[in-house]
């Protein structure tokens, strides 16, 4: 069986990810009980999920890509037949 790394909660809470997705899932609930209805929140969690399979796949977000500074033009891959 393959071991899993522990992370604390204490660690868990100091990230900025986990305390954004927390405070957005306390506002939505919150929201959503006022009316008493709880779509949103189910959208708003799958949404969250979506980010982490994202993230534990491997994607990076765009702020913290390098990208090339000049561009260079190219010709149209059928341009020669």
């Amino acid at each position: 069986m393959a071991s899993q790394r522990m992370v604390a909660p204490a660690a868990l809470a100091a990230r900025p990810s986990t305390r954004h997705f927390a405070t957005e899932i306390v506002e939505v609930a919150r929201a959503c009980a006022a009316v008493s209805s709880f779509e949103r929140l189910f959208v708003v969690l799958a949404e969250w999920r979506a980010t982490a399979e994202a993230v534990a796949a491997g994607y990076t977000p765009d702020d913290q890509l390098e990208w090339p500074d000049d561009s260079e033009t190219v010709s149209h891959p059928r341009a020669g037949e």
